[in-house]
């Protein structure tokens, strides 16, 4: 029996689920795996992120038999490098004012100009609380 274990993330900036999969003959290593989950937690600042993990069983150590055994796994892309799985974490940690206009045009329709005022305000409402730059763009 392959026991696996998972460790799911979800970025919002590539709008899907990754994952690292750690197939195990046996007993699965848990100070390994607390090794690694510490890693992704000192990688991303010790902050707080969407991070789960899963632990399942199959017969074989193919990423394959685990979206056999759970059609939950399908579409979820495999990283091969815990360095890679944090580069992609961090990606949201980014933030833009192109996000920020996004996020002005989900709450209220707004012409161009307006768009551009309503991005600045929030810029500068930001900086005067907390003394630090919403975006670097």
């Amino acid at each position: 029996m392959i026991h696996h274990h998972i460790i799911l993330g979800c970025p919002y900036s590539i709008n899907h689920m990754i994952a690292l999969h750690y197939p195990f003959d046996g007993e699965i290593d848990s100070e390994r795996m607390l090794q690694i989950m510490k890693r992704i937690w000192d990688g991303c600042g010790g902050s707080t992120w969407t991070v789960s993990t899963s632990v399942l069983s199959t017969d074989s150590v193919t990423w394959q038999s685990v979206v056999d055994s759970d059609p939950y796994f399908k579409d979820i892309s495999v990283i091969d490098a815990v360095d890679k799985f944090i580069d992609i974490l961090l990606l949201d940690r980014t933030f833009t004012g192109r996000d920020t206009a996004t996020y002005i045009l989900d709450v209220t329709p707004s012409s161009i100009r307006r768009l551009e005022i309503l991005t600045y305000m929030c810029y500068a409402d930001y900086l005067c609380d907390t003394k630090e730059r919403l975006f670097e763009d």
